[in-house]
């Protein structure tokens, strides 16, 4: 019992989740059909990437600075 309880309330958190931020609407679907393997599936491809610190958004973002900064620095010269 307790386990469904728990099933349900990370369902229904993933679902506002995705409301809040936007995501597609097809995520809903899939937390809603599939409860636990939507739940571990949206949480590895949507919520997991966003999470890790050195993530390829983030290095990307470091390289685009350092590029940026490097054709300012020699439009100046």
């Amino acid at each position: 019992m307790p386990l469904i309880v728990l099933s349900v309330l990370l369902q229904v958190a993933f679902i506002v989740h995705i409301a809040k931020t936007g995501r597609s609407t097809y995520w809903i679907w899939i937390v809603l059909m599939l409860p636990l393997a939507g739940s571990i599936a949206y949480f590895i491809v949507e919520l997991l990437p966003e999470l890790t610190p050195n993530s390829a958004k983030d290095r990307n973002k470091a390289d685009l600075t350092r590029g940026l900064t490097w054709m300012t620095q020699n439009a100046n010269s």
